[in-house]
């Protein structure tokens, strides 16, 4: 069992859920008491392996888009020669987007400077889109640090969507291979969603990261 000590007890809105089912079939309206699920789990594979191979051949093939859907993926993995443990890695992902298909996932694979991207490593929320029932967010880094999260009352405005975190206030971290589902903001006039997030800012790497969006 994975040492969840990471997770920090008593912290609002945060609950943690036992399954996929629990991930993707959580309600997320204004009457919740939580505005971020977490799945912490540990797989098995070669997810590094993966991400390499997905980066060459995205090079190689001259392909213009970096994010793959559960088709395009399954379509192109007889062709990358992977290894038994990246083979047991895809079969995780494909797991993952099967699973969940309902809320349009895909794969996106990310370039060296992982955290370092303008906007995205300083505290922000995402806009909901109500009109393709968009209102919640779900992630899983499967070779790179995961998504922090900071309650939106230990969040200061500093326009455009971003924030700063206030002084001596408290911020957690999922895991790699962790899932997670948030809350998007909704402009009724109130911000229902209680969080703000960021990318950790990371030492740079040469390897490509994996991640879930949906």
């Amino acid at each position: 069992m994975k040492d969840l000590s990471y997770l920090p007890n008593g912290y609002d809105g945060l609950k943690i859920v036992k399954s996929m089912h629990g991930i993707i079939t959580a309600e997320f309206n204004k009457h919740m008491e939580y505005d971020v699920l977490v799945l912490p789990r540990r797989l098995k594979g070669d997810y590094n392996g993966v991400a390499q191979k997905l980066s060459d051949y995205i090079e190689l093939s001259q392909q213009e888009s970096d994010e793959f859907t559960l088709e395009t993926f399954t379509d192109i993995l007889p062709h990358l020669g992977l290894t038994q443990d990246q083979q047991l890695a895809a079969t995780q992902i494909k797991m993952d987007l099967l699973q969940t298909e309902d809320h349009a996932p895909y794969l996106f694979i990310e370039g060296t400077q992982y955290g370092r991207e303008e906007g995205f490593s300083d505290w922000h929320y995402d806009d909901a889109n109500d009109e393709i029932g968009m209102m919640t967010r779900i992630l899983c880094s499967y070779n790179r640090p995961s998504t922090e999260f900071l309650k939106l009352c230990d969040a200061i405005p500093e326009g455009n969507h971003h924030y700063r975190q206030k002084p001596n206030t408290q911020h957690w971290s999922a895991q790699t291979q962790d899932v997670t589902r948030h809350r998007l903001y909704v402009d009724h006039g109130q911000e229902l969603n209680g969080t703000v997030h960021r990318r950790p800012n990371t030492t740079q790497t040469n390897v490509p990261g994996l991640l879930l969006n949906a």
